[in-house]
């Protein structure tokens, strides 16, 4: 029998997952004492959404077509009034998909994302990486997929977003999840996915009233979900346990409380397992290409020798009050507890006889606490002549992260044979350690900013004029635990500036231009022979855009933008491939990449008299340059194009079902194993079908076929023969009761 390591620090999550799941239970008991009272005195649906500036409605949203947001202002707006480019992937899209991670929507639910990885929530997004989803527009750290039990909506965000959510870090643009609200109408559903390899996925989610009467009301949300299946390595499994929930306190009609809280368990495990057949690109061969003995069910290692075990508790609080008829305050705090023990084997090279591939076993232990507060103030002044929307805010976090890496090289495999017997006679339940850490590092950081905004709109709302500016204050310090070297950076004093302007020459159409710009600052030393201090970055954006949102007619409306961008970032980290004379892997400073191009999003829903027909795509043409690569900046794709089709009838023998289709293509782009310089070749286009069928007003049905020609190509290249491929096709089954 294989027993897994335990997380040695897990007890404190695992305290907190037992106390969640009595408060979960506690509230499932009030809701059931307190149904029939609340029954009579339900809330309308819309009472939570005119009470606040900072509470973003769903009530116009039809088909794939969304209108609000917070990202932008930190109050609600339309997206046609922000000058900036957003694409919303809404609840409707969610649900056609089935999606079960990021990567199943970003690919036709906003131009110009690129995924960097299959195991990671890890994308480029216009030619810039961004490793780091967020959660309720908070940057939320994860070495592995984020979960999707309770999200409503996913926000892709365009360009540099440090002005509204405080992390400058984002220069080519962000993905926000957010999660579904407890709400004052009793109602839930239950949602379950099985697939082949003894697949299934469980999802549940049941919100109402605790409590409701003319002064005070209390709503409750409770999401539970688990996932578990094989895949087509034996190595490769899924393994999920989620529980969270929402409460929701209303007090009168000003002020607004809101409590979230989740534990996210994930013992799966999807690392690079492929390998490619040479090991440095030549001029006959510049692509990178899947060796003849990888790919499908081949791996370069056993389950029962490499785990990736992670454990999060995620806790959130938002008070929001209207302090007077034009002003509104929101604070928010949050906690994130993370915790990550792996073991990961990985091939690092490729003999000359083309079947000897030698291997890495990289025991990693990671442990990260943050916590963060968040404090903004609007305040809205409209005359006959003009309107004026100020806000300010500040934000300040803590965070610690304590980071243990310990390689050890391990004996080679021959690829034509796939022994593992030296790997059962070595590889235990416990890593190899050899020597002490090569990475022993803890990491406290104590970041500070705030900001003003201000939009002053004119002729009633045809012309606005937006600027901001966002300051920053840094300041970390480093402890080396095998040296015993405390590294303490400098106090940084930095900022950001915003401008822009929109112009509406008609109510459903919005022109705009704008510049953002940014400071990143950078601690620590180059490793060069002689380590030079980093230089700090500075990041550009310079924006156009064309926006529309129209209602022809009750049954026909389009939407769509087509955006112009040009950005830039200085002073980029590079790793060289090299090595100094202390055999540490060369890093220094690029001069500058760069990134511009166009990106193209359009949208429709077209009633008839049987049914309804709704579509979304997307376009992306992209160039990008890397001082260091002389060429195209890694992982940056030169174009990209998806599309979705869906047709529902609404009347006749079929009314209730529906059918669909998407497609995707991506092009060419340089992997990030920047000394080899291999390319990975442009996607092939691959093809998802999907149906449903609506039995009434509970059950329904979801059949999804994803990649149906089973194509197979490389996702990512992370050194000389180390590869990620997308995964193989599969069908899945959703069945759905709501109540």
């Amino acid at each position: 029998m294989r027993m897994k390591k335990p997380l040695s620090c897990a007890a404190p999550i695992r305290r907190s997952v037992f106390v969640s799941s009595a408060l979960l239970a506690v509230l499932v008991s009030v809701r059931a004492q307190t149904a029939p009272a609340a029954a009579k005195t339900a809330a309308p649906k819309e009472e939570v959404i005119e009470l606040s500036p900072f509470v973003v409605s769903t009530a116009n949203d039809s088909g794939y077509r969304s209108q609000q947001t917070l990202v932008g202002f930190r109050s609600v707006k339309n997206l046609a009034d922000i000058p900036g480019n957003i694409s919303i992937i809404n609840a409707e899209l969610i649900a056609d998909l089935s999606a079960t991670n990021l990567s199943e929507l970003v690919k036709v639910g906003g131009a110009g994302i690129a995924q960097n990885q299959t195991s990671t929530d890890d994308y480029n997004i216009r030619g810039f990486r961004v490793n780091n989803a967020l959660r309720d527009g908070v940057t939320k750290t994860s070495f592995k997929r984020n979960e999707m039990y309770d999200i409503e909506r996913v926000e892709v965000l365009k360009g540099p977003i440090a002005l509204t959510l405080g992390n400058n870090s984002f220069i080519g643009g962000g993905i926000n999840m957010v999660t579904r609200p407890a709400t004052a109408r009793r109602q839930g559903d239950a949602q379950l996915t099985i697939s082949d390899r003894n697949y299934f996925r469980l999802a549940v989610n049941q919100t109402g009233p605790i409590f409701q009467d003319s002064d005070f009301k209390a709503n409750y949300r409770v999401t539970v979900g688990a996932e578990k299946g094989d895949r087509e390595k034996e190595v490769e499994h899924d393994d999920q346990k989620f529980a969270g929930g929402q409460v929701q306190l209303l007090f009168g009609d000003r002020t607004i409380v809101t409590i979230n809280g989740s534990i996210f368990k994930d013992d799966g495990y999807h690392y690079y397992q492929d390998f490619s057949e040479v090991s440095s690109a030549t001029a006959a061969q510049p692509y990178a290409v899947i060796h003849q003995f990888s790919g499908g069910a081949t791996a370069i290692s056993l389950r029962k020798h490499t785990w990736q075990n992670t454990e999060e508790l995620f806790v959130s609080a938002t008070a929001l009050t209207r302090l007077t008829a034009n002003s509104s305050l929101r604070a928010f705090f949050h906690y994130v507890g993370y915790q990550d023990r792996r073991r990961e084997i990985l091939a690092t090279g490729l003999a000359a006889d083309n079947r000897t591939l030698s291997r890495l076993q990289r025991p990693l232990s990671i442990d990260s606490t943050i916590a963060l507060g968040q404090v903004d103030y609007i305040h809205e002044l409209e005359r006959e002549s003009y309107r004026n929307t100020f806000t300010a805010g500040a934000e300040t976090s803590r965070s610690y992260g304590w980071q243990r890496l310990r390689p050890v090289n391990i004996q080679a495999l021959d690829v034509t044979k796939r022994d593992f017997s030296w790997d059962e006679a070595n590889l235990g339940t416990v890593p190899i350690i050899a020597g002490p850490n090569q990475n022993d590092a803890v990491t406290r950081s104590f970041p500070f900013s705030w900001y003003v905004q201000d939009n002053l709109s004119f002729f009633k709302g045809k012309l606005s004029l937006v600027a901001g500016s966002r300051f920053f204050r840094t300041y970390s310090t480093t402890l080396n635990r095998v040296t015993g070297v405390m590294t303490e950076s400098a106090i940084k004093y930095f900022r950001g500036d915003k401008y822009a302007i929109l112009f509406k020459p008609l109510p459903y159409l919005s022109v705009y231009a704008g510049n953002t710009t940014t400071i990143l600052p950078q601690s620590g030393f180059t490793t060069e022979e002689i380590p030079q201090p980093f230089r700090d970055q500075e990041g550009s954006n310079k924006e156009v855009g064309i926006k529309l949102d129209h209602r022809l007619s009750n049954k026909v409306v389009v939407f769509g933008s087509v955006t112009h961008f040009d950005m830039a970032i200085s002073n980029v980290r590079t790793l060289t491939g090299l090595f100094n004379s202390r055999n540490e892997g060369i890093i220094i400073q690029s001069a500058q990449d760069s990134s511009k191009g166009w990106e193209f999003d359009a949208g429709a829903s077209l009633g008839t008299d049987g049914g309804r027909l709704e579509f979304i795509a997307n376009y992306f043409k992209n160039e990008s340059f890397s001082a260091a690569n002389k060429g195209p900046a890694a992982q940056a794709v030169p174009d990209s194009h998806g599309g979705l089709a869906k047709y529902t009838w609404t009347g006749g023998a079929l009314k209730g079902f529906d059918f669909g289709a998407s497609l995707y293509q991506q092009g060419e782009n340089r992997g990030n194993a920047a000394a080899v310089r291999q390319m990975i070749p442009a996607y092939p286009v691959t093809y998802n079908l999907f149906a449903g069928y609506q039995s009434g007003k509970q059950w329904s049905l979801q059949l999804n076929w994803d990649n149906v020609t089973n194509k197979r190509y490389i996702i990512n290249l992370a050194s000389a023969v180390l590869l990620q491929l997308n995964d193989p096709g599969r069908a899945r089954l959703t069945v759905k009761y709501a109540w």
